[in-house]
């Protein structure tokens, strides 16, 4: 495990912790995830990404009411990516996070939410977080999710 991926969540105070997965979007591994809202962090397996306030081996945030199904279509997107030859890498320019897990591997942190907390408002406090940390977001982030 990574252990200081997580580290710009220092000011983030929940009694809850995330919980680490590896090999996320490789065939079937997101069968662990539970059927609830949350949100994940994709994370490098050897890569540090440069951000104006640092570097750090996160590289996408996101949120999804239902972690096991947004994690699945996840990685059949990166299967596909895996699969494709150049002809197609040009009209999937959009999918850069999964080119990022292709070329740098990838793990995950998950965390659910509490009560009746939203996913959405989950994502945008620990986007948030990186942003206030790093001075950027994720560069697999569209600019201002967190809005």
């Amino acid at each position: 495990m990574h252990k200081l991926d997580l580290s710009f969540l220092h000011s983030f105070a929940r009694k809850e912790r995330f919980t680490f997965l590896p090999d996320v979007l490789e065939t079937n591994q997101y069968e662990h995830l539970p059927l609830k809202r949350g949100i994940y962090i994709f994370v490098s397996k050897n890569q540090k990404f440069i951000y104006p306030g640092g570097e750090s081996r996160v590289f996408y945030i996101g949120k999804s009411d239902d972690l096991r199904r947004r994690i699945r279509e996840h990685s059949r997107k990166y299967q596909e990516v895996c699969n494709e030859n150049k002809r197609d890498f040009l009209s999937r320019w959009q999918y850069g996070r999964y080119y990022y897990a292709k070329a740098f591997g990838c793990d995950s942190y998950y965390l659910l939410t509490v009560g009746v907390e939203e996913s959405k408002a989950l994502e945008s406090r620990i986007l948030e977080c990186f942003y206030d940390r790093f001075k950027a977001l994720p560069v697999g982030n569209a600019a201002f999710s967190f809005r």
